[in-house]
């Protein structure tokens, strides 16, 4: 809601005026979608650098145990964990 309130005050709208094109017309991702680009972004950033190392340290690249055409996808493990929240606080911890 928030972020609905700040692209209305930001392209100087009524508070009647749909949020969804005020965000559009500056460029906006919804919330969720955003997250998922800052962590695609720091992910790609890590994978061609290797800084930074805290998070490189975590990062595994997929080694199937036989040759697929997936292994020249430059693919990541996903660790196994109950924990749903473990990708939001290793990307905002």
């Amino acid at each position: 809601m928030a972020h609905n309130a700040l692209a209305r005050v930001a392209c100087r709208a009524l508070r009647s005026a749909c949020a969804a094109e005020s965000r559009v017309r500056l460029h906006w991702l919804p919330v969720r979608q955003r997250i998922g680009y800052k962590l695609a972004l720091l992910t790609h950033k890590t994978k061609s650098t290797g800084t930074p190392s805290y998070v490189a340290s975590l990062l595994e690249s997929y080694c199937p145990v036989r040759q697929l055409r997936s292994s020249i996808k430059n693919l990541l493990t996903v660790p196994k964990s109950r924990l749903k929240t473990q990708l939001f606080i290793l990307a905002y911890g």
